[in-house]
């Protein structure tokens, strides 16, 4: 008890000292800025002005920095520019961000536009399912590159412990009361999805990505060889991924992914194959001779490995045209063409020409369509990123900061948002998605036992 009391009042001396220099820090910042011109404008019912919103929030959203960063970087403008104004605590910068993000949602689209929307939903640790409805602007959207977060917006996200085809159907038509006229929607596969659209009449084009990989689980799920090529990749990954050997270990590869990221499997054994038949016709160094012997299993799958890197020599193409030009007549025509230049396999052909016939649809005023989907997984991306890093698990009412990547930043935008939305509309939003971090549900539950 005597070593645990020292301890304490080791920690409580250190912490009193902290807090000391923090407030004589604070004093130094007051007085500086009392001293400064004031330059600020104001926002209703706001203590601090909108120089300091807007600045905290285009670091935030632009420059993907922390809270805290936000806020250092707010103390360091103020002095370096000799600006007077109120330094924020980060869980003020948070609820700037929430607010935008909600008044994000709340955003009507233009009546006169068409719209593509692009949907998905994202499995979370607690029976918690995200589902994103992302909205392109046909009248403004340009070919020619793939789909970047400033060409997209966030016009619904929901959280439920599953979404059924019904529930998928009414947030569609929610986005559609908005003033958002859907012409046709991109998505996966999903039976939910598939159905939700078939319910509202809505014609719908199959995410490329995901249904030519599909193509490439149905040929090697039950392939004996490649199912011992994934082995031995796998093992060789856990044998050098902290040895001395660590340039040649592989890159880890999850299982979900495994048909979706072929190409760095292919790179991987081409390359290694190509180093192996180099150095076997060498006198081979102690280093040289290990290396070898390690990769010598890879001379066992060499047909294996030439078809990989044509499957992905092949996928590169058409998602190339498909991905940035879109899909018509005339990029038909351009994947058909460079397959026959290809070498590419005959299970792969087949399934390519068929999903080109099935939604190679058409759509009034429209006859190129995006039939790629791949942004909104940088959207769940970014998100799982940021819930890893926080300490409250589980999706929490911080996910509103999606809304808010890639869209611009303007001051009337973020004084409205700031003006019109109350912290009350925030924790009606977050009770109606049931938006509870696994922390608090911790402590309630224990609550009574200390």
């Amino acid at each position: 008890m005597r070593k645990r009391l020292q301890e304490l009042e080791e920690s409580r001396d250190y912490y009193k000292t902290k807090l000391k220099a923090e407030k004589e820090k604070s004093k130094r910042y007051e007085t500086a800025l009392k001293n400064s011109e004031d330059i600020s404008e104001p926002v209703k019912n706001h203590s601090y002005n909108l120089q300091a919103i807007f600045f905290c929030l285009a670091l935030k959203m632009s420059g993907v920095m922390s809270l805290r960063c936000c806020r250092s970087a707010l103390i360091t403008f103020y002095l370096h520019f000799n600006i007077p104004g109120k330094v924020p605590c980060i869980n003020t910068i948070r609820i700037w961000e929430q607010k935008t993000g909600y008044n994000g949602l709340q955003e009507k689209g233009n009546e006169a536009d068409d719209y593509m929307l692009i949907i998905d939903e994202s499995f979370n640790i607690g029976k918690q399912s995200m589902l994103i409805v992302l909205a392109v602007n046909l009248k403004t959207y340009k070919f020619g590159k793939s789909l970047a977060h400033q060409d997209v917006k966030v016009v619904s996200l929901n959280v439920k412990p599953s979404w059924k085809a019904e529930d998928i159907a009414k947030v569609v038509e929610d986005v559609e009361r908005k003033s958002y006229r859907v012409k046709y929607v991109c998505s996966d596969g999903g039976n939910n999805i598939v159905k939700a659209f078939e319910n509202n009449k809505i014609k719908r084009v199959y995410d490329c990505t995901h249904a030519l990989c599909l193509l490439l689980k149905k040929r090697y799920k039950d392939d004996s060889k490649f199912i011992s090529f994934q082995k031995k990749y796998t093992l060789m990954n856990r044998q050098n991924y902290m040895g001395q050997d660590r340039i040649i270990c592989p890159q880890k590869l999850k299982g979900k992914c495994r048909f979706l990221n072929i190409y760095p499997i292919a790179e991987w054994a081409e390359k290694h194959l190509n180093y192996l038949q180099q150095i076997e016709k060498k006198k081979r160094n102690a280093e040289e001779q290990r290396l070898y012997t390690k990769l010598l299993w890879l001379r066992e799958y060499q047909d294996l490995v030439k078809e990989l890197v044509q499957v992905s020599a092949v996928l590169k193409g058409v998602f190339e045209i498909l991905k940035t030009e879109g899909l018509d007549d005339e990029q038909v025509n351009l994947v058909t063409k460079k397959m026959e230049l290809m070498a590419c396999p005959m299970f792969l052909r087949e399934g390519i020409l068929v999903y080109l016939e099935q939604n190679n649809i058409k759509i009034e005023g429209h006859s190129r369509l995006i039939c790629c989907s791949d942004i909104i997984e940088s959207f769940f991306g970014k998100f799982k990123y940021n819930q890893k890093r926080s300490p409250e698990k589980g999706v929490t009412i911080g996910c509103l900061d999606l809304v808010n990547y890639g869209q611009k930043i303007d001051k009337t935008i973020i004084k409205k948002a700031m003006e019109e939305t109350k912290i009350i509309d925030l924790e009606l939003w977050r009770d109606k998605n049931k938006l509870e971090s696994f922390n608090n549900k911790r402590r309630k539950l224990f609550k009574k036992w200390g």
